[in-house]
């Protein structure tokens, strides 16, 4: 155990802490949530105290002065509407302070956890039922340092507790011996008092408690390098598995490449990095792309080209734009009509025999390769050392 322990030396990943957060395994400080509650409970008692004591005293001297009434005609239906009243001062008195008591909890709550909804930690785990591991866990250092936090804080609580009474037990008694009123007053003053410094105490306890279960939650989520790489296995898939997919969609699109570049009119090539088969025929509306690769793909079309004596032409920026805006399969976009039309001019003429001449503007075709067909006449006759090429798409 200890040597695993040793051997957790990475970091959460995210998809571990994804899964921990899933499973309730969060970062959660209680004393936070503690002496939040203290805190707004002890200003609440403070800012509604002068309400509290005049709701008592108001209900205190209508009973007292009730009280031989009730004595006299005595019913059933007076006890009931009694504790009734008394239900509604109670509520009067601590509904506003348990308002703010409840909203804190769900505020804290929400900044330390976020809005998390899972039932995974309420289902049934078995081996927490076996007698050995909880005993185990009776012993664990986590419950060892919740031992002595619990120590800790009952023993400021009770530390607040005398040191308030002890400084104002003369107070105390005098203030009993004398009026009702006002020891009801002191009573609640005290409780502010105690509920006051109890607070600041418990908010240092949960500052440093805080730090502790930070601290705690990283290293029970580290990770050994194993399974860092297991994840990413899972995650991204294993490299020599993803190496022979790869291996095998070369192979069919090869395959695919085989089988449609003997069917294409030319290829306009990059000349290295793209290659793009064209088709077109009598009757087509607009040519279209029976073969397009990059890199090695592009390589491997211009090769079965040259063994179908199919023509390449090399013109990187018309190859980069018809590989960029037309997938397998589709039509050219019409920007390209100008530019293909002089290749397929330049085709037809030469079934017919005959070598395409220079356009309007003095632009010849680029030097094109049919295979090991073509003469060193025609590459002359072409222009082939002309830089200018065919006109770009616009």
């Amino acid at each position: 155990m200890s040597e695993d322990k040793d051997s957790k030396t990475e970091d959460a990943t995210p998809k571990r802490r994804s899964e921990a957060r899933q499973k309730g395994q969060i970062l959660k400080s209680k004393e936070v949530n503690t002496a939040a509650l203290i805190f707004v409970a002890a200003y609440a008692l403070n800012l509604s105290g002068p309400h509290i004591y005049k709701t008592i005293f108001k209900y205190l001297q209508a009973t007292y002065y009730e009280i031989p009434h009730i004595m006299k005609n005595f019913h059933q239906a007076d006890l009931h509407s009694y504790a009734l009243k008394s239900v509604q001062v109670i509520f009067m008195m601590v509904g506003p302070i348990f308002a703010a008591v409840f909203m804190t909890a769900i505020i804290v709550e929400v900044a330390q956890v976020g809005i998390l909804i899972t039932g995974k930690p309420l289902k049934a785990q078995f081996e927490r039922i076996n007698p050995i591991k909880g005993f185990k866990r009776i012993f664990a250092i986590k419950s060892l340092v919740e031992l002595v936090k619990n120590a800790i804080k009952t023993s400021i609580i009770g530390w607040v507790v005398y040191t308030t009474l002890r400084d104002n037990i003369d107070t105390i008694i005098y203030t009993i011996k004398n009026s009702i009123p006002d020891a009801l007053q002191l009573a609640g003053n005290l409780i502010v008092t105690i509920a006051k410094k109890a607070a600041v105490c418990m908010i240092i306890v949960a500052f440093i408690d805080y730090f502790y279960q930070r601290w705690e939650f990283e290293k029970s989520m580290r990770m050994s390098k194993q399974e860092v790489k297991d994840e990413y296995k899972q995650s991204e898939g294993d490299p020599h598995i993803k190496g022979k997919q790869k291996q095998k969609m070369r192979q069919m699109s090869m395959g695919q490449v085989r089988q449609a570049v003997p069917d294409a009119s030319a290829v306009v090539s990059n000349p290295t990095h793209y290659a793009i088969g064209i088709r077109y025929e009598d009757g087509m509306s607009a040519p279209k792309v029976v073969a397009r690769g990059r890199d090695e793909l592009a390589i491997y079309i211009k090769e079965v080209a040259k063994e179908h004596d199919i023509p390449i032409f090399e013109d990187p920026p018309l190859a980069r734009g018809l590989y960029n805006s037309c997938d397998l399969g589709e039509f050219i976009h019409p920007d390209f009509y100008m530019a293909i039309a002089k290749i397929i001019a330049y085709l037809m003429k030469q079934k017919g025999g005959k070598v395409a001449p220079p356009d309007e503007d003095g632009i010849k075709p680029r030097a094109v390769r049919m295979g090991n067909t073509m003469s060193e006449e025609d590459r002359e006759t072409l222009g082939g050392d002309d830089e200018r090429g065919p006109e770009k798409p616009l």
